[in-house]
């Protein structure tokens, strides 16, 4: 009997010990595969050998709750191993009915094979169970774009919550991609009060930004506006300062929101040393814009100081050279004395 015990607690004791290199195994594993989802790193490129090492019964989650069986499944579908990559995340679904992440990842396969019968049942299937999600959102969009329900589209953002598109500006950003083909579409859906939400949010995202103002200037005339200030850099750039010039302000026309654009405006007058219009261009400018370089606040100071501006030009000096921009503001800039005393 006790000669049994001994061998029964040899047989648990090696059983852990091997059932704790397999776990330690899978989280080395598990580094590299979630590294190579984070940065979209080519799946394909992997060996076959390392797919093999990818142990998808045990554990069966990874540490984030996802199916192994399912991380596996996206190298095999990388590789072209289609039937055997959609098995995999079928069974997937099965051990983590919960997280819908195999759900969406099937959604996103037969999309890519035109199966659209399949496509919308995994897709809705996954936004169903967790629509807060904005991967499982924006397979939804993708889903209702080719059913040309834009109402369906704006219905369901509506529909998700405002705590999860605060943090993630996806929702709003496929959104707005979707209802900005056509200026009807963009009047009819209301896009600007979406636009102008997730600006409000988000406003230091580019990608945000850029949405908010195709909403607002149409596409065509931001990528206008791009390809003419392009234009107008090269002109400044070979001492054509005049056509420089005009071909910015054609740009600012086109997107008179863009900052860049403004900035290279005033620089350009300021280089001429057209102070009076360095100073008429900076009272719209700042009202616009809240986070202004300092070069150009220096600019902007100097032309206003040129132009007796002394109250706005000396509130702006002294500022930059508390920030140590710019040093000695008494001695450059006389009049700053009294006005900043009488203050």
């Amino acid at each position: 009997m006790i000669r049994t015990s001994k061998i029964l607690f040899i047989f648990l004791l090696l059983t852990v010990v091997y059932l704790n290199m397999l776990r330690y195994k899978s989280f080395e594993i598990q580094a590299i595969l979630n590294a190579d989802i984070v940065l979209q790193n080519n799946l394909a490129d992997r060996s076959w050998e390392f797919v093999n090492q990818i142990n998808e019964d045990y554990p069966s989650l990874n540490v984030f709750a996802m199916p192994m069986i399912s991380m596996k499944a996206q190298y095999l579908l990388a590789k072209d191993s289609i039937d055997k990559g959609i098995r995999y995340l079928e069974i997937g679904a099965k051990r983590n009915p919960y997280l819908k992440f195999s759900e969406s990842l099937l959604g996103d396969t037969y999309m890519k094979l035109n199966d659209y019968e399949k496509f919308d049942k995994y897709t809705r299937s996954a936004f169903n169970g967790m629509p807060n999600n904005p991967v499982h959102f924006i397979m939804l969009v993708k889903l209702l774009k080719t059913q040309n329900k834009n109402d369906s589209i704006v219905y369901y953002y509506n529909k998700i919550d405002n705590l999860a598109k605060g943090k993630d500006p996806q929702f709003s950003n496929i959104v707005l991609s979707s209802l900005i083909v056509h200026p009807d579409t963009v009047e009819k859906y209301n896009a600007k009060k979406i636009a102008d939400e997730s600006l409000k949010r988000f406003p230091n995202y580019g990608q945000v930004r850029k949405l908010h103002d195709y909403v607002y200037f149409t596409p065509e005339n931001i990528d206008l506006a791009e390809d003419i200030y392009d234009e107008a850099m090269f002109n400044l750039r070979q001492n054509k300062t005049g056509e420089g010039i005009e071909l910015l302000k054609e740009a600012i026309e086109l997107h008179p929101t863009s900052q860049l654009y403004q900035d290279n405006l005033i620089i350009a007058f300021y280089n001429l040393r057209n102070y009076e219009q360095v100073s008429d261009l900076f009272y719209d400018y700042r009202k616009q814009f809240k986070e202004i370089d300092s070069k150009i606040l220096f600019y902007s100071a100097y032309s206003l100081y040129t132009n007796d501006d002394y109250e706005t030009s000396c509130t702006i000096l002294k500022d930059l050279e508390q920030e140590g921009v710019i040093n000695n503001l008494n001695q450059l800039f006389s009049e700053c004395k009294k006005v900043i005393s009488s203050n």
